[in-house]
């Protein structure tokens, strides 16, 4: 989905596997160019540039009807700031909190879950560069989804399997700051029909 809210996929050619879903998530990713379909002449290139992009797409996610849940918002925002040099590390930091508290409102308003990745926050715990600072920020979004009244969900977000901080399934360290930022089990998403 793009930051207008287009997607190259057209939910009616798809209907029933859409219906036979309990739920459909979605995520931003890295400025995807598909995007020269809808008439864009080009992909953001400074660094408010991309911040405004990612954030207007993350607002089209949570709009969209067809998805129930975000993954790892603002996370491929801030890689792609740290891969084109304009960040220090992949911190929530980087997102100024006013589009975090704007993001929260509509995550609430229109019921949507928000994915805690575990992946970032196991690296800064083993000490991968670049994630230096992964707690601070996530602490400071998390608090924010708390108080708009934002449901969570824990993923480990795994595409790919190692020793260390991606593994299918480790989603200790996002579980434990979301309690440690005050979250409970009531402020947890579940899929329509199962709480």
């Amino acid at each position: 989905m793009d930051s207008e809210g287009h997607s190259p996929v057209k939910p009616s050619l798809h209907k029933e596997v859409i219906e036979a879903m309990n739920y459909l998530s979605a995520a931003s990713h890295l400025g995807e160019l598909w995007t020269y379909e809808y008439g864009k002449s080009r992909i953001p290139i400074d660094k408010l540039e991309i911040i405004e992009y990612e954030h207007k797409k993350h607002l089209s996610i949570l709009r969209s009807e067809l998805f129930d849940v975000v993954l790892h918002p603002y996370g491929s925002t801030v890689a792609w700031l740290y891969r084109e040099g304009y960040a220090k590390t992949l911190s929530l930091k980087e997102i100024p909190e006013a589009y975090l508290r704007e993001f929260a409102e509509y995550a609430a308003l229109y019921g949507k879950g928000v994915e805690i990745n575990n992946v970032p926050l196991a690296a800064e715990k083993e000490g991968v560069k670049g994630y230096e600072r992964i707690t601070e920020g996530y602490e400071t979004f998390i608090k924010i989804l708390l108080e708009k009244g934002a449901k969570l969900t824990i993923g480990s977000d795994c595409h790919y399997c190692d020793k260390h901080w991606h593994w299918p399934g480790w989603t200790k360290e996002a579980a434990q700051i979301i309690k440690r930022c005050g979250g409970s089990d009531e402020d947890l998403w579940l899929p329509k029909g199962i709480r």
